[in-house]
Formats: structure tokens, C-alpha cells, sequence
């Protein structure tokens, strides 16, 4: 028996096939994932923030996903893959190289060589952290992660359409664990890439979960378990393969996600969600690859020696140019569409 989709959306809107409240989730947790990157590592608020805000993003792919029924449908969900999740990490790449070459002090062809070859080297290995003495890709491990991540559970639902598939992407899940712990890295970060098969499936479940344990007590549960892992210092770091309590860490984060999806629920219909967060939820994308750049302006924001002023600055800097960006590619769009309409209109003459 294959997975089917399940009818039960919460608080869907009939006019759109995007369900409000997970663009308010979104937003909240691209503001959380650049306010994380600017604290010191082993504070409360990174350790917070840490615990759940890449399982989250997984946890909703797999929440929003659209499984394939055959192979023909499989090739075209790779192909959409790939020009969604691919692109922009070549695109982002190469912008790397350019602003690397433009700030290093040495313009010489030699530089700018060495320079492009530690960028394949970081792509092939795509790894958030160095690894093998390659340097780290950053936060574009996450899209080639997402994008296996997704093929993965895609393939194995048309392989194995049997009622024992779900034991598989578990399964799958722990070996990349353990490549992980062990220290066996794979290319494209593949290793980190098969553990998140396993969010992906929880994200997939819970579409039939959420509505059904939105009690008082089972929140409350929730809540203080999330809590008791943090003040015993427990959250996983995908990036950097740290599983700590492996099971542990991951209940962890299904909570920490849980939480801010009752959040999310609860608020999805005040002004700030509906005007801010979810617009924001909308362009996640975009504002991930502006933040993967962001280091090159650090000097922007790390004027001042207040980490609650870096934190607010760098967030606002991030989203500006992003919200720009899309600004850009909204009238870009417009203007060829314009020209193929009129183009259309003198050929009908």
C-alpha cells in the first residue's frame, strides 16, 4: 500500500493551495535560522533555535509533499527538484566565487583558480562543516539535502509500495546516522541527506497527527519534554552530524516543530502573521541564499558589540535585499510576459 494524501490540511484556504499557517511557520523560522547564525555557539538562544529549525523545514517538505504514483511522474518531480533546489545553489555558488575574488586582496588569475576549485570541492562534498579538508558549502548543504531527501522517499515509495515501506525510510534514516557518527561522509552530503528521510516521513505522517493531538495535555507534554532536553544541553546539529541521545535529539525536534506549529496556528490570523510573516514565508528561498551571502557585509551589523542590535540589524539587512530581489524578479517577469503578449498579438495580426 503506497502512501496517499490526506484531506485533513489545517486551517486550509480554499482560494490557494498554500496553507496559511505554514508560511507564518516558515517565517518565523528563517528569522530564527539568521538570529541563530549570529549568536555564540553554545548559547541558550542558538541552543533553542538549533534543536528544531532545520528538522522543521524538512518536517514541512514532507508535510507538503506530492509522492509519485509512477516512473513518468517520478522523472518530472526530480526535474522540478532539481530547477527548484539545484539552481540555486549553483546560481548562489558562482555569486560566491565573484564576491570571494572581488574582497580577497589578490586579483591574480591564480587566485581566482583557487579559489573556483575550492568551490567544487565544497560542492561535491556539500557539506555544511569542512570535511576531508574540503571547505564548507554553508547553508546551501540544506537545499541538496532537501532535494535527495525528497527523491529518496519518492523512490522508495515507488519501489517498496508494499504496507512495510514505512520501516524503510526509517531505515534508511539510521544508516545515514551512523555514517555520521562514525565519520564516514558520503558526497553531497548524502550521509546527512538519508537521516533526513527520517523528518521527511514524519512530516508526511503528521498530516493525519495534527489534527487529532492538539489537546491541552498532549501540548503540555510536549512542551516539557523540548524543555528538559535543552536545560540537559541535548539538540541535534544536522550541518555537523551532532545526533546527541540520536532517538532523544530527534523527538526533540518533532517538538520543538510541534511547538511552533501550534504557535503558528494559534497567531494565523493576527495582522503580523497575515501582512509579515507569512509573505515572509513565502520567499524563504531567496532570503536563505541572501543570508548564505551575507558574510561577505558583515561589517554591516558587527559595528556594534550589542548582540541584540547584530541580531536585528542583520535580520532586517537580510530581509530587505530580499524582499528587493523579489521586487526585481516580479517586474523582470512582468516585462517578458508583456513582450510575449505583444509578440503574440503582432503575429495574430
Amino acid at each position: 500500500m503506497r502512501y496517499r494524501r490526506s484531506n485533513r490540511l489545517t486551517n486550509s484556504n480554499a482560494q490557494s493551495n498554500r496553507i496559511p499557517w505554514i508560511d507564518i511557520a516558515k517565517g518565523i523560522t528563517i528569522i530564527l535560522t539568521i538570529i541563530g547564525h549570529s549568536l555564540g555557539y553554545g548559547t541558550l538562544g542558538r541552543n533553542v533555535i538549533f534543536s528544531f529549525h532545520m528538522p522543521l523545514f524538512f518536517i514541512l517538505s514532507g508535510y507538503t509533499f506530492h509522492l509519485s504514483t509512477n516512473w513518468e511522474s517520478f522523472a518530472k518531480r526530480v526535474k522540478k527538484d532539481a530547477v527548484r533546489l539545484i539552481l540555486p545553489v549553483l546560481y548562489v555558488s558562482f555569486i560566491s566565487i565573484g564576491l570571494q575574488f572581488l574582497f580577497s586582496t589578490d586579483h591574480s588569475r591564480n587566485n581566482f583558480f583557487t579559489i573556483f576549485c575550492g568551490m567544487g570541492r565544497a560542492l561535491f562534498w556539500a557539506s555544511g562543516v569542512s570535511v576531508y579538508d574540503s571547505p564548507a558549502l554553508g547553508m546551501m548543504w540544506f537545499l541538496i539535502s532537501l532535494f535527495s531527501a525528497r527523491t529518496i522517499f519518492n523512490l522508495l515509495n515507488i519501489i517498496f509500495p508494499s504496507d512495510g515501506y514505512k520501516v524503510i525510510p526509517i531505515l534508511v534514516g539510521i544508516l545515514g546516522i551512523f555514517l555520521g557518527v562514525k565519520g564516514k561522509y558520503l558526497p553531497f552530503n548524502f550521509d546527512v541527506s538519508l537521516m533526513a528521510t527520517i523528518f521527511i516521513v514524519i512530516g508526511w505522517e503528521l498530516k493525519n497527527f495534527l489534527g487529532t493531538k492538539n489537546n491541552a495535555s498532549f501540548q503540555v507534554l510536549t512542551i516539557g519534554f523540548w524543555l528538559s532536553c535543552l536545560r540537559s544541553g541535548l539538540y541535534i546539529e544536522m550541518a555537523s552530524r551532532s545526533y546527541p541521545g540520536i532517538l532523544i535529539s530527534v523527538i526533540e525536534a518533532l517538538s520543538g516543530t510541534l511547538i511552533l506549529f501550534w504557535l503558528s496556528q494559534r497567531i494565523s490570523f493576527s495582522w503580523i502573521a497575515t501582512h509579515a510573516l507569512a509573505p515572509l514565508g513565502r520567499i524563504t528561498m531567496t532570503v536563505l541564499c541572501v543570508h548564505h551571502l551575507d558574510s561577505f557585509v558583515i561589517n554591516l551589523w558587527g559595528r556594534t558589540n550589542n548582540i541584540y542590535l547584530q541580531c536585528l540589524s542583520r535580520v532586517a539587512i537580510v530581509i530587505t535585499i530580499s524582499i528587493l530581489i523579489e521586487l526585481l524578479k516580479s517586474i523582470i517577469i512582468r516585462g517578458f510576459n508583456k513582450t510575449g503578449q505583444d509578440n503574440n498579438t503582432q503575429m495574430g495580426k
